[in-house]
């Protein structure tokens, strides 16, 4: 991600997965990618709840 603020102090990988669990659908300008997915992965098998989101 490009979002200096967000980044600069949080590794790459670890920003990516904590966007996913706030609810972003994609990522773009991901900095490591191989980083990124082993990050997701790795808050899957803890069993991170997802935000839930209320539908109209």
């Amino acid at each position: 991600m490009n979002m200096k603020g967000v980044t600069k102090d949080n590794s790459p990988g670890i920003v990516d997965k904590d966007a996913i669990l706030a609810g972003n659908d994609l990522l773009e300008f991901t900095e490591d990618v191989p980083k990124a997915i082993a990050e997701i992965k790795k808050a899957i098998k803890k069993r991170l709840d997802l935000p839930k989101r209320n539908r109209c």
